[in-house]
C-alpha cells in the first residue's frame, strides 16, 4: 500500500507540468520557470514545450492607409509569438464575420 502511495505522488508533477502550457499564462512563465528550475525541470521551459500558446490575432481591414498602418503595427508588435490574419471588409463574407465577433 505504501508503494502504491509514493508511485502515485511522483505522477503528480508530471501531470501538473503536462498542463502547465494549455492553461499558463505569458505573465506566470518567470513563476513557473523558477518553480521547474528548482525542482531540476528548467528544460520543459522552451519553446518546443510552450508552442501551443501562441495566439491568433484576427484584424478586419477597409484597405485603407490607415488599416495598413495598423496592420504593420499590429504585426511589429505581436512578433513571431503570434499568427496574424487580415481580413479584407470589402468581401461581404468578411463583413458579415466581422458583425458576429464579440467585443469585450
Amino acid at each position: 500500500m505504501n508503494r502504491m502511495w509514493r508511485q502515485s505522488l511522483l505522477a503528480l508533477p508530471s501531470v501538473g507540468v503536462s498542463i502547465l502550457p494549455k492553461l499558463a499564462c505569458p505573465a506566470c512563465w518567470p513563476a513557473y520557470a523558477g518553480l521547474l528550475t528548482s525542482t531540476g525541470l528548467g528544460f520543459l521551459i522552451s519553446a518546443v514545450y510552450l508552442l501551443p500558446l501562441k495566439k491568433k490575432i484576427e484584424v478586419f481591414s477597409a484597405g485603407c492607409s490607415t488599416c495598413q498602418e495598423t496592420i504593420e503595427l499590429v504585426k511589429r508588435l505581436s512578433g513571431s509569438s503570434h499568427e496574424v490574419l487580415v481580413h479584407d471588409m470589402q468581401k461581404s463574407e468578411v463583413a458579415s464575420k466581422a458583425k458576429q465577433v464579440r467585443r469585450p
